[in-house]
């Protein structure tokens, strides 16, 4: 029976960490995806209801939003400043 060729250790924990790099960056993009078209359509159904409703003024909208984002970010275990 012809044996394997085995990777040094060294070479499989690279190659371990070239896949999780990878996920990483896959998963930034699609979630990086998902808030682009989240924040446009949350900018188009409040430009839409300028025109239908009564809303608070904008400051006071953009400061919900914000505080909004900064819980989830809490929640989610992410840092503010980008991170």
């Amino acid at each position: 029976m012809p044996k394997t060729p085995v990777k040094p250790y060294h070479a499989v924990l690279q190659d371990i960490r070239r896949m999780v790099k990878e996920a990483r960056k896959k998963v930034a993009s699609t979630v990086n995806t998902e808030l682009t078209v989240l924040y446009w359509r949350i900018g188009h159904r409040t430009h839409v209801a300028e025109f239908l409703t009564v809303l608070p003024p904008k400051e006071q909208l953009r400061k919900k939003f914000h505080q909004a984002i900064e819980q989830s970010r809490l929640r989610m275990g992410t840092a503010s400043d980008g991170e």
